[in-house]
């Protein structure tokens, strides 16, 4: 579990700017293309910028107060292996259909009078839809083979364990003058 906890927050931040990426794009394509003649379909919107939105406003207001509330309160329901192995398999499938649906759903068409913005906004949604769901995908992984090999390692209780005290705290030790990085399991909070 110790790598979980040292790319969690990156991982997070990731998401958090794939997101708002996405959802900038795709509110403009929504906005570009509503009412208006695309892919030879004339005064309706494609659903794949709609489909964009909804999962990055999703993980955007998902993903930002998982991270606050484990920082703010350790031990939060939030941080529980199982609510976010559940939450983002949830995000992941959902960032799959988005790369999915734009990419199967778009071409670039020469009658269309903002066509080639079009095409490059479509591609950087497809680029970042892809990403996403690709940073879900490993940081699930690694959680659900982590978590499982607790688990065999006789960690009953590993599903409904809080991060915080799965994972170890990352100090700076000086060793023959250079500085590394070693991982140090949580102080015990018995006193």
């Amino acid at each position: 579990m110790h790598i979980i906890a040292l790319v969690r927050y990156p991982v997070f931040a990731s998401l958090l700017l794939f997101s708002l990426i996405v959802l900038g794009i795709d509110g403009d394509l929504v906005s570009k293309l509503k009412g208006g003649c695309f892919l030879d379909i004339c005064d309706s919107t494609p659903s794949y910028p709609g489909l964009g939105v909804a999962t990055a406003v999703l993980t955007f207001v998902s993903v930002a107060p998982l991270a606050i509330i484990d920082i703010l309160r350790r031990g939060a329901f939030t941080s529980f292996i199982i609510v976010e192995l559940g939450w983002f398999f949830f995000l992941w499938v959902l960032w799959l259909a988005t790369f999915g649906d734009t990419a199967g759903g778009t071409g670039c068409n020469s009658s269309f009078a903002d066509g080639i913005n079009v095409c490059s906004e479509v591609r950087a949604v497809e680029a970042f839809s892809f990403l996403s769901w690709i940073l879900l995908f490993a940081y699930w992984v690694a959680l659900l083979v982590f978590s499982t090999i607790a688990f065999s390692k006789g960690n009953r209780k590993i599903w409904m364990t809080p991060h915080v005290t799965q994972t170890s705290v990352v100090v700076l030790v000086p060793s023959q003058g250079i500085s590394l990085l070693q991982l140090v399991p949580p102080a015990s909070s018995h006193t």
